[in-house]
């Protein structure tokens, strides 16, 4: 990715629960973590695999849905400045739903458990 795309992305990293971050504290998140671009239909988590990290819906659409009692169940539909995964870093379980880019390309922020972990350690602020 260009320097340039991504500092515009991490201009716009202040929405959701980001949006009250010092621009400093959010510039340090967006270093660490990894902007990517996902294209309709992929998976940014998969039911029932270890996911540890957090991430923040920038652009496009993602759909939460689960497997229960043989049916495919749609829950929520997701939008720029929403998170996915934030409970995977309090308690790393198996993941409870499927999230999927729907209809256009998303761009998404991630950063892992480990770095994210690191970082509050280094910086509790």
């Amino acid at each position: 990715m260009s320097h340039d795309r991504e500092k515009r992305d991490t201009r716009r990293f202040g929405f959701g629960i980001l949006a009250e971050l010092e621009p400093k504290h959010r510039q340090r998140l967006a270093i660490r973590g990894r902007f990517e671009t996902l294209e309709p239909g992929q998976y940014l988590i998969h039911q029932d695999t270890d996911h540890h990290a957090l991430s923040v819906i920038i652009k496009g659409m993602l759909v939460v849905s689960c497997h229960a009692h043989g049916d495919y169940l749609e829950l929520a539909r997701l939008d720029p400045g929403h998170t996915v995964g934030e409970m995977s870093l309090l308690d790393p379980q198996k993941s409870s739903a499927d999230v999927r880019v729907v209809d256009h390309p998303a761009r998404v922020w991630t950063i892992g458990g480990e770095d994210f972990n690191q970082l509050t350690e280094s910086d509790p602020t």
